[in-house]
């Protein structure tokens, strides 16, 4: 009888103690979780000007909002590798291109700043001309003009001339290539077509509206320049992507 009266009582004192420490468990105040966010933003947001000559650049003059002075600056422009290790200062920062590049209104400019990327607009400080000719000896230049003869509502007829205007008396033979950008041009409309007589094309589709020719090897020296020579091939521009030397769809 003691035993039962002693195993009830030992019973007892155990409920006892898990009912107190229950409550003791139930009255201990809870904490919730604290987090931290941060938000990163632009340290000096606004666009940036990027200003090229227009013919063939080397350098270009940067100008970005006052706040980025002092912060690291990435650019590429055109098909350039993008270059680095520039620190902006303030007002217009010139970059040195990794090469020439020759630049148009449409050429693509990225800037990044300290590692975010900024809106930039190229300025062209000198437009480049509607046509341009080489013969890859600068001590024999030519020039070409463009002569607009007659047109109609799906085309257009061109004159071009090639001249040869080196100086001194040398006389020895350069080949010509002419570069025609038809949307610098003053011409109808870029064309998705050409036909021609005296020349041969050496762009594709993907570099209208820019185009290249140089002179057909089967006239004699017609493809190429001596001393006060000149040269005028026809062309016949098309929007309606046919042609014999040129056909975009």
């Amino acid at each position: 009888m003691r035993r039962r009266t002693a195993a009830a009582a030992a019973t007892l004192v155990a409920v006892t103690v898990l009912s107190v420490g229950a409550a003791t468990a139930a009255s201990l105040p809870l904490r919730g979780a604290t987090l931290t966010s941060t938000t990163a933003t632009h340290p000096c947001p606004g666009p940036v000007q990027v200003r090229a000559s227009g013919v063939s650049a080397t350098t270009v003059q940067v100008t970005a909002p006052a706040s980025c002075e002092g912060r690291a600056l990435q650019l590429a422009v055109g098909s350039a590798p993008r270059v680095g290790g520039t620190v902006l200062a303030a007002g217009a920062t010139t970059v040195t291109l990794d090469g020439p590049v020759t630049v148009s209104p449409g050429t693509p400019v990225a800037v990044v700043v300290d590692g975010w990327h900024s809106g930039a607009d190229l300025v062209l400080t000198d437009p480049p001309p509607a046509v341009t000719c080489s013969t890859g000896d600068p001590a024999r230049p030519c020039e070409a003009t463009l002569t607009v003869r007659d047109g109609w509502a799906t085309g257009y007829n061109l004159d071009l001339t090639i001249r040869d205007v080196r100086p001194g008396n040398a006389n020895n033979p350069v080949p010509w290539r002419v570069t025609i950008d038809f949307s610098a041009a003053d011409v109808p409309f870029v064309p998705t077509g050409l036909e021609g007589s005296g020349v041969v094309v050496e762009s594709s589709c993907g570099d209208l509206p820019r185009v290249t020719f140089s002179g057909v090897t089967t006239w004699g020296e017609h493809h190429l320049l001596r001393r006060g020579d000149s040269r005028t091939v026809w062309l016949q521009a098309r929007d309606d992507g046919s042609g014999g030397i040129l056909r975009c769809p």
